[in-house]
């Protein structure tokens, strides 16, 4: 059924047929007397303009005009009823008595609507045509902005699309061949590690073989089996040593970076995602096991040095009493000396970089230490009196007493520590197995 035109909106809309008896200027639609009371019992519709009105039907062209006593927008209940020429407005009377009382043109809207002439009219209904005729070319001009906008939507979603999908591809081939290098590069690292931990374990059931062996010919055995067993095991323990040393000298422990947040900025600009950062550092694995290897004794008495009171305890040097019992003069400058045992001494001269042993009366014994001197050296005693520890630049070495003769000395180097940065003095604290540089 096609709802009549005097028919209230709102109920049309809830599939009633209820007439209209007032116009809601807000709203821009006819309204029942049930509607016109929502309209006051809801808070966000009680400012709603709202006018009587009468419907006459135009036969002819089928239009409504609509006469409407209009409401005033300030004082509710109130009907507009005259016109202020001064200020261009329309009033109720309390709006003339309370803000209109003193303007000199003041008019009835009746008597102000006789004099208007029919031609403004005319002309008003020109000017409402021109501007419907604007606006409607307005509208279809934005309507097909509308369409032609659509299209280029649809347009950039398609090629968004397929630059996307080609960008996967090159993510994806880019990805295989970076972990195609990257694995292959792991897995030969990764196999050398893993040899080393084959090596270790066959080193540690050599050791620990060497001691059950030991400890039972400790218990049962004799003399000279005591004896033999000592040198057994010690060379077949150190000679595993330095195969392993000679094998892993360069061992080093090797960290992963990459910087994966630019990875699309990488295929863009590069084609290719960029290799890995390999952060190399030594590992520490050949100077761990040398720890104790210089500590092996087979007829020499089991001697150990005592640390120094100095660091022990945080003394004073300047403060302690000391008896001269010898002293000599040495060629060249000298900025440093420690005793490796009790009647020798090593020095470490700067200019030019050397190492000197001298005898405590002052005699300088030969010796070919097993590296070379590229810098300053500095020296640190261990706490066995066959060690000692020679720092330059950024290495630290350790090295064993092996054979002393009339006017000679021999040491080997057992193992030796490259840390990032050059230094100037170094101490080794041999109970935690840790290097200290200054």
């Amino acid at each position: 059924k096609k709802p009549n035109d005097n028919m209230c909106a709102a109920c049309i809309r809830d599939k009633k047929q209820v007439k209209a008896e007032s116009w809601c200027h807000d709203c821009q639609e006819s309204i029942c007397a049930f509607c016109k009371e929502l309209h006051k019992k809801f808070v966000s519709l009680q400012k709603h303009k709202i006018s009587p009105m009468t419907a006459l039907q135009d036969q002819d062209d089928k239009l409504r005009c609509l006469v409407v006593d209009e409401q005033c927008s300030s004082h509710a209940g109130k009907c507009l009823a005259v016109f202020c020429l001064d200020h261009g407005k329309m009033c109720c009377s309390i709006c003339f008595a309370t803000q209109h009382r003193h303007c000199k043109c003041v008019e009835a809207l009746d008597d102000i609507a006789k004099k208007l002439p029919g031609s403004n009219v005319d002309w008003n209904i020109h000017i409402l045509s021109e501007i419907a005729k604007i606006t409607k070319e307005t509208r279809e001009y934005k309507e097909l902005l509308i369409k032609e906008s659509n299209t280029a939507k649809e347009t950039s979603i398609a090629s968004v699309s397929t630059e996307i999908e080609n960008l996967k591809s090159r993510l994806d081939e880019c990805q295989q061949q970076f972990e195609k290098t990257f694995l292959r590069s792991h897995e030969e690292k990764e196999e050398k590690q893993k040899e080393s931990v084959l090596d270790l374990k066959r080193y540690l059931t050599t050791v620990k073989n060497g001691e059950t062996l030991l400890s039972a010919v400790q218990q049962k055995g004799s003399a000279k089996q005591k004896f033999l067993a000592v040198v057994n095991i010690i060379a077949e323990v150190e000679e595993q040593f330095e195969q392993f040393k000679a094998t892993y000298s360069d061992d080093e422990e090797i960290q992963y970076e990459h910087n994966h947040t630019t990875i699309l900025k990488q295929v863009c600009e590069k084609n290719k995602i960029n290799d890995v950062t390999e952060v190399v550092r030594p590992s520490g694995t050949i100077w761990k096991l040398s720890t104790h290897l210089p500590s092996f004794r087979v007829l020499e008495h089991v001697e150990q040095k005592e640390i120094s009171i100095l660091f022990k305890q945080g003394l004073d040097a300047l403060a302690l009493k000391a008896e001269k019992t010898s002293n000599f003069s040495i060629s060249g400058s000298a900025h440093q000396g420690v005793f490796v045992d009790c009647e020798t001494v090593v020095t470490a001269c700067s200019s030019p970089p050397s190492l000197k042993i001298f005898n405590h009366d002052g005699t300088e014994l030969s010796c070919e230490f097993p590296f070379e001197l590229k810098g300053k050296p500095c020296l640190f005693s261990g706490s066995s009196k066959n060690v000692l520890y020679v720092g330059c630049m950024s290495s630290v070495y350790k090295l064993k007493f092996i054979s002393r003769e009339k006017n000679s000395i021999s040491f080997t180097c057992v193992a030796y520590f490259k840390v990032k940065k050059d230094f100037d003095a170094f101490c080794i604290d041999e109970e935690q197995n840790k290097i200290i540089v200054a």
